[in-house]
């Protein structure tokens, strides 16, 4: 068995992986960041820990680690980033921002692998549901998901060489940092 059938298996069960946690697996965020996490360290590149920090606090938020659970309270509540108190609404504002930066800064919307590429847009279209979009179920909430999706694509796109001078642990940081007052909030409201 040569390198490159290997490394092919491997980016073959992380995206396999991904696409188990977008259809909905118990602990589906859990599969995708996984899935993304092993792409990324196959190709050697920066596996983007403020995004994998930030999509955690975003099922933090809802008390779930299953992207499907997130959606149904999305679909009856509203989208992560308007429903809560202002210290909810701010903490997970922060969160998607430094995922979109961390995704930005890794820049793999722009690389030449096809495998990096899939990753950075299975990364991106998690956060969609996770902060952005109400759940899925009316012609309304599918205009809210493919609006958010071409608007965090974009910012991408866009932002990928500015961000490159962003230092690696400040989207980290900034995750972590709205993980914790996510989970205050959510201990104080118990």
């Amino acid at each position: 068995m040569d390198v490159r059938s290997t490394r092919a298996g491997f980016v073959g069960a992380a995206l396999t992986a991904c696409l188990v946690g977008l259809l909905g697996a118990d602990g589906g965020i859990l599969w995708i960041v996984g899935g993304v996490f092993t792409v990324r360290f196959v190709w050697g590149r920066d596996p983007g820990v403020g995004w994998a920090i930030a999509c955690v606090a975003a099922g933090l938020r809802w008390g779930t680690l299953g992207l499907a659970d997130v959606e149904a309270a999305t679909r009856l509540i509203g989208p992560t980033v308007a429903v809560g108190n202002v210290a909810m609404r701010t903490a997970t504002a922060v969160a998607l921002a430094a995922g979109l930066m961390d995704e930005m800064r890794i820049g793999t919307s722009r690389s030449g692998s096809v495998a990096e590429r899939a990753a950075s847009a299975i990364a991106l279209a998690t956060l969609v549901p996770l902060f952005v979009a109400p759940g899925p179920g009316s012609l309304t909430s599918a205009a809210w998901w493919l609006g958010a999706a071409l608007a965090l694509g974009t910012a991408a796109w866009l932002g990928s060489r500015p961000a490159a001078r962003v230092p690696r642990w400040l989207p980290a940081a900034l995750a972590s940092a709205s993980a914790l007052t996510i989970g205050s909030a959510r201990c104080l409201s118990c």
